[in-house]
């Protein structure tokens, strides 16, 4: 039973996506992605030199 309800919110989430992805076109969207790419990357490092100091 708790597969069936895993697999169900990831269904859940996985449509979400693609709802979100359908409201934008496809330039606009790789935009914000390759946004979000480079925002994650850039905390990333700051997270990783913070624990160096």
């Amino acid at each position: 039973m708790e597969k069936i309800l895993f697999h169900l919110k990831l269904l859940k989430k996985y449509t979400e996506l693609l709802k979100d992805i359908s409201k934008v076109d496809f330039e606009e969207y790789m935009k914000n992605e390759i946004l979000k790419g480079a925002a994650q990357r850039y905390l990333q490092r700051i997270s990783q030199k913070a624990h160096l100091l």
